[in-house]
């Protein structure tokens, strides 16, 4: 191959029907100057809308135009753009994405959301990544927050939060059809439609698919058999980590009154994943490797009503169900989480912003495993249920700001445990807020 030529090829192709399906995208964004930039509204930090600018905590907001720029295929391809994050790709399918240096393939201390559902893994902790190939084009924004967030969000966000918020189906409208193909991305594509039913309701649906073949191979070309073991230190044949994906899914959004919204949205997905195991042995030299498919599904939907009361108090209840099932080497999990979230927005006076609310988790597994993992027990029913009070106070304006809350969580776990948060934001002079990211 000549050296000019890169060793991952790829080509893609992008139709969008009508042009103004691409509105909404972000790239509006451009156009804006830093200190602008800063007045972005985000509401990971406190669950409430607010300006980064004005927000006391290390953000990173990424556009729906830094993703399209981007070139990436895949969320944590995404992510490597964070400071602060560490984004490792261990094989063609398995990922490591994690923060504050405590790296690993489950890292469990971060927590990852998708449109406030979270994807954390209740069996081994961490998140897995290759069953979050959400379709990149639908995406509005990642917002990153480096470092704790329990008292918003639970115990697993110590280290930091990653929550994926997608567009709504009013800015998804008309048709779009985007692929590609490599050497190593073998072949993606991905479809979608939106339109309107009525005056105030807008649907989309979509569709998607990735191939993707193995890493480069090593110095010896013979492949090893499926199923065939091989001693560690002499299997350097084949990475064995090809993998496929299917997935779909909808979205429906209705403006039901002046003061109510709903949002109505679902994903199903089913992939393999060619993956290699070491497998302790009795023999010398007491590990050997074998290659093998881990074979997963998956579903979800999502519901979600927004009320306002007046212009200072708000209200928004979110459920949404959640299953997926892991035929893996190791065992296999089947997983269901019921979750019920309720939060009041109300603002108390001009000093303060008060955020309230609580919620309800049930989790049933069924683990089944293999003479290389024992679960014990096999079947759980896990019940997590929390409250939370935060207020936002706005001690000298435009100066200092002070943020304080607490979140009572009870798990099967840990028992019951208080987290207490707080958090000063001092703006020296008007031309300091925009430094800061």
């Amino acid at each position: 191959m000549p050296a000019f030529i890169p060793k991952n090829l790829a080509l893609c192709l992008f139709l969008v029907l009508p042009a103004a399906a691409w509105a909404g995208d972000g790239s509006e964004l451009m156009d804006l100057s830093i200190q602008d930039l800063m007045e972005v509204d985000v509401t990971s930090a406190s669950k409430a809308a607010k300006p980064l600018s004005k927000t006391p905590a290390a953000v990173t907001v990424i556009s729906q135009e830094d993703i399209r720029r981007s070139g990436a295929n895949s969320i944590p391809d995404v992510l490597r753009f964070v400071p602060g994050l560490q984004v490792a790709q261990m094989t063609n399918n398995l990922w490591s994405v994690s923060s504050r240096g405590f790296g690993g393939i489950y890292s469990n201390k971060l927590l990852v959301m998708v449109d406030g559902r979270s994807v954390y893994n209740p069996v081994y902790g961490g998140v897995y990544w290759d069953q979050q190939n959400i379709m990149l084009e639908d995406i509005d924004r990642i917002e990153v927050v480096r470092g704790p967030g329990a008292t918003m969000w639970g115990s697993n966000a110590v280290n930091g939060i990653i929550n994926i918020i997608s567009k709504s189906a009013a800015d998804t409208q008309g048709g779009l059809v985007s692929g590609g193909g490599g050497n190593q991305e073998t072949a993606f594509g991905a479809a979608r439609y939106g339109g309107k039913i009525g005056d105030n309701a807008y649907y989309r649906f979509y569709a998607k698919h990735n191939t993707r073949d193995n890493f480069d191979k090593v110095s010896d070309p013979r492949p090893l058999p499926r199923g065939q073991f091989a001693e560690v230190g002499f299997d350097n044949r084949d990475n064995n980590d090809r993998s496929k994906d299917n997935r779909g899914g909808f979205r429906l959004d209705w403006d039901a009154t002046d003061k109510d919204s709903a949002t109505f949205q679902g994903d199903f997905y089913q992939g393999d994943l060619d993956r290699r195991v070491a497998n302790p042995q009795f023999a010398a030299p007491n590990t050997a490797m074998v290659n093998g498919t881990v074979r997963t599904s998956g579903e979800n939907l999502l519901g979600r009503w927004k009320h306002r009361f007046d212009k200072n108090l708000s209200a928004e209840t979110q459920a949404y169900w959640d299953h997926y099932r892991r035929d893996a080497l190791i065992g296999v999990e089947d997983v269901h989480t019921y979750d019920l979230d309720t939060q009041f927005n109300y603002r108390w006076n001009d000093w303060n912003n008060i955020v309230a609310g609580g919620g309800y988790r049930y989790i049933s597994d069924d683990l089944a495993g293999t003479d290389l993992v024992y679960y014990t027990p096999q079947k759980r029913k896990i019940s997590n249920f929390n409250v939370f009070v935060q207020d936002d106070i706005t001690l000298i304006p435009d100066t200092l700001d002070f943020m304080a809350g607490v979140k009572y969580e009870h798990n099967g776990f840990a028992g019951s445990q208080a987290q207490p948060s707080g958090r000063l934001l001092w703006t020296i002079d008007d031309s300091s807020a925009p430094g800061r990211r």
